[in-house]
């Protein structure tokens, strides 16, 4: 849901207006005797995905991120029945990055808080991503004095 959000803020329509508007589009139509077929890659659909990558960088989203977001965003799209544009292939900005190793995550949980040791031990186990742990994560007060993640 996060990917149709942002596609949403991102041409600051909701997700009904675009559908009903781009599956009228669809229809082919007579110009000067004729029949127009429909091109995505030349319809509002295209401006829509234009857009929502801009949107996407100027928050400081890597190009990975935009390019997952927008493939989810293409999955709900086409399952609506909705003619697509081609893909806008982003350049790969991927840093290289290094799995902990156990050893590693024992020591930083070592010195963590109870908490938070509890925290990286889920996160570890489960896999879940940082920003997917952190949203819903609110300590109660009584239990934790005040601390919050």
């Amino acid at each position: 849901m996060y990917a149709v959000k942002e596609f949403c803020n991102a041409n600051d329509k909701s997700l009904d207006d675009i559908i009903v508007e781009t599956l009228e589009e669809q229809y082919p139509y007579i110009d000067k005797g004729r029949i127009i077929e429909y091109n995505p890659n030349y319809a509002n659909i295209d401006n829509y995905f234009q857009e929502t990558i801009r949107y996407l960088q100027e928050k400081g989203n890597s190009n990975n991120s935009i390019q997952s977001i927008i493939t989810r965003i293409r999955v709900v799209l086409s399952a609506l029945d909705i003619k697509l544009p081609d893909k806008t292939e982003l350049e790969n900005d991927k840093e290289d990055w290094f799995a902990l190793r156990n050893d590693d995550i024992k020591y930083v949980n070592s010195l963590s808080t109870l908490h938070h040791q509890a925290l990286f031990t889920f996160m570890a186990h489960t896999g879940i991503r940082t920003y997917d742990a952190r949203i819903p994560c609110t300590w109660p007060k009584k239990i934790f004095h005040n601390h919050s993640c």
